[in-house]
């Protein structure tokens, strides 16, 4: 595991050894939903793309992330796009922000 300094120069894991990025959680969630809408089982997903069970399983809990090549063959795997992989349902969009136009009295 990779050491760093923290600011009271105490050495520690670095965060991101410890805690997959967000996005490679959404991903193995995404990956994981639509592995089930298509009733593939991980056993049948990891013979579609060329990989290990626990590969699959390690994706899909977002502790280990796909190569960007190894992302064609997920996405061939569940008939989607590779776009559609990065797609997370479910995500409500952000507020947008109204200005007020204010009426000045003449």
């Amino acid at each position: 595991m990779k050491q760093t300094r923290s600011l009271t120069g105490l050495s520690c894991i670095a965060a991101c050894d410890i805690w997959p990025s967000m996005l490679q959680k959404k991903l193995g969630r995404r990956i994981a939903d639509l592995r089930k809408t298509r009733h593939l089982t991980q056993v049948q997903l990891a013979k579609a793309v060329g990989c290990s069970v626990e590969f699959i399983s390690l994706v899909e809990r977002g502790g280990n992330a796909p190569s960007v090549a190894r992302l064609e063959d997920f996405a061939k795997a569940v008939k989607v796009r590779v776009v559609d992989l990065f797609t997370f349902p479910g995500r409500k969009p952000g507020r947008v922000r109204q200005r007020r136009i204010s009426r000045r009295a003449a």
